[in-house]
């Protein structure tokens, strides 16, 4: 079966061959929880259920590089 859109989206990038393309993010909900977080972020790495609030909404690119503090979707 297969699904067509006329907003689709592909990500691409060659940042295993170019390591100034390697971005830190950090997500909304470590921002202001960081414990709460982390919990989440084991719990899912195990495959355990959780609600839909435990995960990020947005999140944030941390770069010392000006030219890195805004990339796109």
């Amino acid at each position: 079966m297969s699904y067509r859109t006329l907003d689709a989206r592909v990500w691409a990038t060659n940042c295993l061959t170019d390591g100034e393309l390697i971005y830190a993010f950090d997500p909304d909900n470590y921002l202001t929880d960081e414990d709460s977080a982390v919990d989440a972020m084991k719990r899912a790495k195990l495959g355990e259920p959780l609600p839909a609030d435990r995960f990020p909404k947005e999140m944030y690119v941390t770069s010392s590089y000006q030219r890195f503090k805004k990339v796109p979707d």
